[in-house]
């Protein structure tokens, strides 16, 4: 599991997910809402969230001039029982790293912390 703070595009951040072998193909992925975009696979999710630059009070994101925040929580083997579940699971755990990741950064002041697990979109 990682929660990063990058400068990028939401397109590099895309391309940046090919690197993690867990990570199936952007066509094969579900959608949940969190972040900016949130995506699950069987093994896998991944937000990413756009911050607020440094200009607009956020000390983390200096010098960056598209920050953002990557999360990605991984499983390892394969799921065994309802996928479904297996996948919220996944996507429940990258929206609490997420959350936790926005307490630390500041990168949005409006935030609103999760309230249940994620809804997953086909």
């Amino acid at each position: 599991m990682t929660a990063d703070m990058r400068d990028g595009t939401r397109q590099e951040w895309l391309s940046s997910l090919a690197s993690h072998e867990q990570v199936g193909s952007i066509s094969d992925a579900s959608r949940f809402k969190s972040g900016t975009e949130a995506l699950v696979w069987d093994n896998a999710a991944a937000i990413y969230s756009a911050c607020k630059p440094y200009s607009e009070g956020s000390s983390h994101t200096q010098k960056m001039k598209r920050p953002y925040l990557s999360v990605v929580a991984t499983a390892t083997g394969a799921a065994k029982g309802n996928d479904d579940q297996h996948r919220r699971d996944l996507a429940d755990v990258a929206v609490k790293m997420l959350y936790e990741a926005q307490m630390q950064t500041g990168c949005q002041e409006s935030f609103v912390p999760p309230s249940g697990p994620p809804k997953i979109e086909s």
